[in-house]
């Protein structure tokens, strides 16, 4: 297991240094306000950056520009970072190290805040790790986060600050909404957004979509994954002497058939996505062979079949690698739990092997993908279906190919 998941991560590594993330047209401006026009390459970061990478359009060479020489840079149409002091609430959002305090642990820090809505009133955000953070500002004042807060009664009962609510409600409330109502919006990126783009409406409809950023989605893809797998199996006992039961059940093709729920991440230029696959495989093989009785030149005859029929479900990671708007090539790597159906190992000499089994194991694939709607994959793993024994051993290796429809 240690030296497949080694090998999976070195083919990863080698994987995403072909994975080539786009330079588009952008600016930044530096501390002494000179606005470069140029390209930034868009990592789609999850998290707020403290620097960029770009280079001036015409030059192979690029440059990492930081927030301390860099006030604001954005791509057209996409994105735009503004560096600013503030006060930020660093307070632990861990249930378990929750505050006893209500109020902020304010902390003065310079950041690059991620415009979500520009206008009248602008909305920032600040993402790092589990921090998510949103700050404001009406009509270039000051700028101040809306306060959210998680914390502790002294009698242990977790409850909430909902500052930001007032907030809202003196400060950025155009149709004079009413507390009750402003409580119905949740601190959260899309609430916020619109919110902050209704009130920028009301102050100037001209400029409705013009003030908001572009906001990443995930996705979800259904897809039923019909396939064939080319499996072998082979048994061994350390008890038994002779090689007796070292059995090699040779090489089958046999059909194999699931159903894929996948959930691409909204971040990264939906580069990864995570994903789950049961899928029902089956394995059958009948073996003659002459063993030693223990007489001298004496055999008798073992008939033995092996019959493998079981549901795995592996849960994974998987990236893609985009070649062109139409077509991607992904890599999987995923942890497999097998739930056996009906399996059994039945011999004529010996009693019968039942109880069929495994460890979790891990799996890797190689595939491409057309139009978000066809994939073909070539998958491979090993697995021990015989831990449930103390002296069987056994080597079930298989090499799947795969087709994937997108239902949606």
């Amino acid at each position: 297991m240690k030296k497949q998941i080694t090998l999976s991560l070195i083919l990863l590594s080698s994987f995403l240094t072909f994975s080539q993330v786009k330079f588009e047209k952008g600016y930044f401006i530096s501390n002494n306000g000179i606005k470069t026009e140029c390209l930034i390459k868009n990592i789609d970061w999850n998290y707020n950056p403290s620097e960029f990478t770009y280079k001036i359009e015409g030059s192979e060479k690029s440059k990492i520009a930081s927030i301390n020489n860099a006030k604001e840079f954005g791509i057209y149409n996409i994105f735009k970072y503004s560096r600013f002091t503030v006060k930020i609430d660093r307070s632990k959002q861990n249930l378990q190290t929750l505050s006893y305090n209500r109020a902020p642990e304010w902390s003065e820090e310079n950041l690059f805040l991620k415009h979500l809505v520009d206008g009248d009133a602008i909305l920032y955000q600040y993402k790092k790790s589990a921090l998510n953070k949103f700050f404001y500002s009406i009509n270039n004042s000051n700028i101040e986060q809306l306060i959210y807060k998680v914390y502790k009664t002294n009698n242990e009962n977790v409850t909430k600050n909902l500052t930001y609510v007032n907030q809202l409600h003196k400060k950025v409330n155009c149709n004079n909404h009413t507390i009750e109502k402003i409580k119905k919006t949740n601190y959260n990126q899309t609430d916020l957004k619109k919110y902050f783009e209704h009130y920028n409406y009301c102050k100037n409809p001209k400029k409705q979509k013009e003030s908001s950023y572009k906001t990443n989605k995930g996705d979800f893809n259904l897809k039923l994954t019909p396939g064939v797998n080319f499996s072998s199996l082979s048994i061994s006992n350390d008890e038994i002497s002779q090689n007796k039961y070292n059995i090699d059940y040779g090489s089958n093709v046999t059909f194999r058939v699931g159903i894929e729920a996948e959930y691409v991440l909204p971040f990264n230029k939906n580069k990864w996505s995570l994903f789950i696959e049961p899928a029902y495989t089956y394995y059958k093989s009948k073996i003659e062979k002459e063993i030693p009785n223990g007489f001298i030149n004496s055999t008798s005859t073992l008939y033995t079949e092996a019959e493998i029929i079981k549901i795995e479900v592996p849960v994974g990671v998987r990236h893609y690698l985009f070649l062109n708007k139409d077509s991607k090539i992904f890599i999987n790597t995923a942890f497999v739990w097998s739930f056996d159906l009906d399996s059994n190992i039945e011999f004529n000499l010996r009693p019968d092997l039942d109880d069929i089994g495994s460890k979790i194991y891990f799996l890797g694939g190689l595939g491409y993908n057309l139009k978000n709607k066809f994939s073909i994959e070539m998958r491979y793993y090993s697995k021990d279906i015989l831990t449930n024994y103390l002296f069987w051993k056994s080597k079930n290796k298989t090499f799947s190919i795969i087709l994937g429809y997108n239902l949606f």
